[in-house]
């Protein structure tokens, strides 16, 4: 154990650390300066080790956009297992996750997917290089590398290789039981990405599931003989086989992910996503003319070997790039010219021109097509995105051309063709530099680096094609790779640099910290609205500052509708940059000002009269700012009995606060007479309302406010968050894991000879 040990993971590791250097060696680069990935991904994860911290699952968020779901937007990655790592790290002064600790995260990701797409290789019958090109190719290079702004789609997009690896045991194995067993555990894989918060790789996962299952049963059905009778009940049995194969894959992948997924779905028909400058309920298909956006140009192609190329005007919108490298470009031909007979050489052979057609999003009619035949796909949303599938196929297939280039002792002559392809490449390379030089036509400093490393990758197909391999032609090729990945790996960005030109949006996070003080010393509860568009800093996920803003992928359509009413939503404060002149400040440093509202309702109060209408009649209600509804509230649903007219003296009427937490809420009520608690907090079915200890109804008020009637006298009021939808998805969750713990188990107990069980008794 301890030498499988040092053989695979301090290597892996080694080469992890080696690939991110500026973020793991040095304090002089980020990864996290954008606007996303700091107010969206890093504030996030604050939230969660907030709630994790306090011994709660990050549920229901109350800092942002007036109190929402955080579990149901989903690529909060919320309920991802590995958030427990993040538990383990100290915060800073600030209360924050220290930069280094993020850094080490996104890096130990990477290391997963590396180590996934290495543990892959090997089961596919690859030597230790061609499957340690595998999983750096995957978990450098292609879709993976080019997504650590957002560490959810990573969390979701490392398991791809399990699935595979564990669906592969599936099909190929000849017990029913054990397939089952490893259909599971590819489901698992499966349900761990939906535990990561990115439902785009889900589908897509589970769309690579069902084609590798399709096209293993089709490989089967053509090597039968027309005349051979039995031999055709056999392969239709291997379909019924890995039909059921997929069934289990889907039906564990649903348990596995249920925590997740459940929310999701009960959240969807409440929020509004966007989709550019559009936006429509989440939980409906969205227009195919809205779709034609963050997609490859057809002369994308060319960036598989020049990432840079028309100064990198490949797409509109967030390209996702499949680049993995110019070696392992080559490598990957070897792999199909040499190991064609292999199925899933031709599988990954089929899967990347596909992926890539559908990555011309309107160019491409197979992107149209699947829109109409291929249901949910539309969820993916970027086209581009399907490259995360032909990023993959690449990886595999240059972990089998190292295979065949670097096996020793090969006969002479056998890269003929290959060699004299390349060779045109390196001339075409060296043709452009000369012409480059000799007619003052400067190059793309990229470019230049392009043709320099297809000279680099020839000289090492040279090397290994001479069937002397050595290991240091075999470290000169991995440093080669490296190399080349940790050149066009552009996430790692000069915090110098980003501070210079005021693109450090975690600087520009941290310089609110003055302000956040001067919040907190506050009597609350009460929100503040942060004024400093076009790029607002998430203050309440990260400093758990309740807000009437934040950074959320979704918004409830009733707060959209609510927002106008700021008064309404407890806006007390409003946060703005230090440049602003508004006058009378209540707080100001260098950075920013704070000024009060002065006519926000509070945060509860009592109401004597009410009157019935529908939701858009509320919201229409809303409308005239005339209207005082600390005298006179909405409701869509008549109250359970009348309401005692209003005291004579409105002091006689009291509601505080006595505790205001993550998941529920309490308030110490006084009433002159059965009266109406609004609450300015958003409305929303999964909480229940008691009042002194008995369960209550809650009401739908003023638009989408909380409302109780409580009776004469002191009261209690609590409000719990009781999500029936996490709690069922909880509760399968929880099952799927320990019936496959007991599948396991009862595999290995089957296993053991029966002597040996015998002489256990």
């Amino acid at each position: 154990m301890r030498r499988r040990f040092t053989r695979t993971i301090v290597p892996l590791a080694a080469i992890t650390i080696l690939f991110y250097w500026k973020t793991l060696l040095t304090r002089q680069f980020s990864l996290i300066t954008h606007w996303e990935g700091v107010n969206q991904a890093y504030a996030w994860m604050q939230f969660t080790i907030h709630c994790l911290r306090q011994g709660t699952l990050p549920l229901w968020d109350p800092f942002t956009s007036s109190g929402h779901s955080f579990v149901g937007e989903m690529q909060t990655s919320g309920l991802s297992p590995l958030n427990l790592l993040l538990v383990a790290f100290g915060l800073n002064g600030d209360g924050l996750l220290p930069l280094t600790a993020y850094h080490w995260f996104v890096a130990f990701l990477h290391f997963l997917g590396l180590a996934f797409g290495f543990a892959l290789g090997r089961e596919l019958g690859m030597k230790r290089l061609g499957s340690l090109v595998t999983g750096m190719c995957f978990s450098f290079g292609g879709f993976v590398a080019h997504t650590t702004d957002w560490p959810d789609l990573v969390e979701s997009a490392i398991w791809l290789p399990l699935v595979l690896l564990f669906l592969i045991r599936a099909l190929g194995s000849r017990s029913l039981r054990h397939s089952l067993f490893y259909a599971g555990m590819s489901g698992l894989a499966i349900g761990l990405a939906a535990l990561g918060g990115r439902l785009h790789m889900v589908i897509l996962q589970a769309l690579f599931a069902i084609v590798a299952a399709a096209f293993f049963a089709g490989q089967r059905l053509t090597a039968t003989s027309t005349n051979a009778r039995g031999e055709h009940d056999r392969m239709r049995a291997a379909f019924i086989r890995s039909g059921l194969i997929v069934l289990t894959v889907g039906a564990v992948a649903v348990g596995a992910g249920a925590l997740q997924l459940f929310p999701s779905l009960e959240y969807a028909p409440k929020a509004l996503r966007w989709v550019g400058d559009q936006s429509g309920q989440a939980n409906h298909k969205i227009p195919y003319a809205l779709l034609n956006s963050n997609y490859g140009l057809p002369q994308s192609v060319i960036s598989l070997l020049f990432p840079f190329a028309f100064n990198g005007s490949l797409g509109p919108g967030e390209y996702d790039s499949a680049y993995i490298g110019v070696f392992p470009l080559l490598l990957a031909i070897v792999g199909v010219a040499k190991r064609w007979q292999n199925p899933w050489v031709r599988f990954s052979a089929f899967l990347v021109p596909a992926t890539i057609l559908y990555s011309f999003g309107p160019f491409s009619p197979l992107h149209g097509w699947l829109y109409v035949l291929a249901p949910k796909l539309w969820m993916v949303r970027q086209a581009s995105r399907m490259l995360y599938l032909g990023s993959f196929g690449l990886a595999l297939l240059a972990g089998f051309g190292a295979d065949v280039l670097f096996s020793p002792g090969a006969e002479p002559g056998r890269f003929v063709r290959i060699n004299r392809a390349s060779l045109a490449v390196v001339a075409l390379g060296a043709g452009a530099l000369a012409v480059s030089g000799i007619f003052n036509l400067p190059l793309n400093s990229w470019e230049g680096l392009s043709i320099v490393l297809i000279f680099a990758a020839y000289g090492m197909f040279l090397a290994a094609s001479s069937g002397k391999i050595s290991i240091t032609v075999k470290a000169l090729a991995v440093l080669l790779i490296l190399f080349d990945l940790s050149a066009f790996d552009w996430t790692s960005v000069n915090r110098m640099q980003a501070a210079g030109e005021n693109h450090d949006e975690l600087a520009r996070l941290l310089t609110c910290r003055n302000a956040v003080r001067y919040l907190r010393s506050l009597t609350g509860p009460f929100r503040v609205d942060v004024a400093a568009e076009p790029a607002n800093p998430n203050i309440g996920d990260a400093f758990h500052i309740l807000t009437n803003s934040g950074a959320g992928a979704t918004a409830l359509a009733d707060y959209m509708r609510m927002r106008p009413r700021e008064d309404l939503l407890d806006v007390r404060y409003v946060l703005k940059p230090a440049s602003a002149k508004d006058p009378d400040p209540v707080f100001r440093d260098q950075d920013w000002k704070i000024y009060r509202t002065g006519n926000s309702y509070p945060h509860a109060w009592l109401v004597h009269q009410t009157i019935q209408a529908s939701v858009d009649g509320m919201f229409q209600r809303l409308a005239d700012t005339s209207i005082d509804y600390r005298r006179t509230a909405t409701t869509t649903d008549p109250l359970s009995g009348q309401l005692d007219a209003a005291p004579a003296d409105p002091a006689a009427d009291n509601a505080r606060f006595t505790g205001y937490h993550l998941d529920d809420i309490e308030l110490s009520v006084e009433s002159a007479g059965r009266s109406l608690l609004v609450v300015s907090e958003m409305f929303d079915s999964e909480w229940r309302a008691k009042v002194n200890g008995r369960r209550v109804p809650m009401y739908r008020v003023d638009g989408a406010l909380r409302g109780v009637v409580v009776p004469n006298g002191p009261s209690q009021v609590v409000f719990e968050y009781v999500p029936i939808s996490a709690i069922a998805g909880g509760i399968l969750t929880a099952l799927t894991f320990l019936g496959m713990l007991g599948f396991w188990l009862f595999l290995r107990r089957s296993a053991v000879p029966k002597q040996d069980r015998a002489a256990e008794a």
